[in-house]
Parts: structure tokens; C-alpha cells; sequence
């Protein structure tokens, strides 16, 4: 297992809204509702190797995306606290450098995950089914 997966499950995988989350590489994937489903993905913004945003897509399983939302680690967590020592480190990321991927200059913790978790599936309950319970039956 990779970092970007180690990282990927502690974000989300003791979520109560992705049901059944899958980790692969860079990605996460998992249920929404019965039609939904939802692919985050550790990206890089503006640097190549330089992993600073999950990108968040909510795809519909047979009409494809739904809606695509990029978010930015720091936008989520704030500046690194690490920033006033390296000017290299103002924002939060993962970059990868002779084949190995690393937190740089930061190191979150359980604090943070749940700060991350929380944003995104706030984001990501707002394209869940109100009553996942009926199952779409008529009263």
C-alpha cells in the first residue's frame, strides 16, 4: 500500500457518508446512494509532483459526472504551520521525489483527517438521496 492510499483511508475509511470505500493508487472510490458514486483523488494544482488537492467527483453510474469539485488542502486546513521556517512550505502537500511520495514539512494528524473528512462529505451529502431508507417506493 502505498502512502496516497494510507492517507486516503485515514480520511475516509471510518466515513459515514461513502459507503463500501475502495483505495487504489491515488484514488478513492465508493457508493453515494443507489445511483451515485464518488471518485477523490489526491492532484496536483498548479506543480507537477506536488499532490496539494483532492479532486472530488460525483458520478452517476449510468449518466456519467455529475459534478467535479477540486479541494484544496490548505484551503481546507490552512497555512502550514511549517511556512515561517521553509518558504518552500506554504502549502500543505505531497510531493514525490526520486520515487518516493512524503508529506513536506507537514505531518497531519488525527485532527486534521477528520478537519478533511468533514468538508468533503459535507460537500458530498448534499448529492445524497434525503431518505436512502424508502428505496424510491411510492407511499
Amino acid at each position: 500500500m502505498n502512502l496516497y492510499e494510507q492517507e486516503l483511508r485515514k480520511i475516509f475509511g471510518e466515513s459515514k457518508v461513502l459507503q463500501n470505500p475502495q483505495f487504489c493508487g491515488k484514488t478513492c472510490l465508493a457508493k453515494l446512494d443507489e445511483e451515485l458514486r464518488v471518485k477523490i483523488q489526491f492532484e496536483s494544482a498548479k506543480v507537477s509532483q506536488k499532490y496539494d488537492s483532492l479532486c472530488v467527483s460525483v458520478i452517476n453510474r449510468t449518466e456519467g459526472v455529475v459534478d467535479k469539485e477540486m479541494f484544496r488542502i490548505s484551503d481546507i486546513l490552512g497555512e502550514n504551520p511549517n511556512h515561517a521556517s521553509n518558504i518552500f512550505a506554504a502549502d500543505i502537500h505531497i510531493w514525490e521525489c526520486d520515487g518516493k511520495a512524503e508529506w513536506y514539512a507537514f505531518q497531519p494528524v488525527q485532527k486534521d483527517y477528520e478537519v478533511i473528512e468533514s468538508t468533503i462529505s459535507g460537500y458530498l451529502s448534499l448529492y445524497q438521496e434525503e431518505d436512502m431508507g424508502m428505496g424510491g417506493q411510492m407511499m
